[in-house]
């Protein structure tokens, strides 16, 4: 086998080896990771209570136009504004909004 034959194979053998460790670091990373939860994207945004919210009865909230189960350590009458908090499963935890 000639020498350039030799550096060709070389040359492809160290590509397959760093793209190989990148793999594995990317992989690595993402186990690592929190998971991120779409639901997280409403934390921080307004809604209006659809059915009262009381501290152990949860009740349901609209936010962005969408309806979600809510929790609240305060009771939350009908049609009062709400800030989304936190999220806790798959529901939202919200306290009452000046706005």
């Amino acid at each position: 086998m000639e020498a350039w034959a030799w550096i060709v194979a070389a040359i492809g053998i160290v590509v397959a080896v760093l793209f190989t460790a990148w793999v594995v670091v990317s992989v690595v990373r993402s186990f690592r990771q929190r998971p991120y939860h779409a639901l997280q994207r409403l934390v921080g945004r307004r809604g209006y209570v659809r059915r009262r919210v009381a501290p152990g009865r949860p009740g349901v909230v609209v936010v962005d136009a969408e309806e979600w189960t809510a929790i609240a350590d305060e009771e939350i009458e009908e049609g009062a504004a709400v800030l989304v908090v936190g999220v806790e499963g798959l529901r939202l935890r919200v306290k009452r909004s000046e706005q």
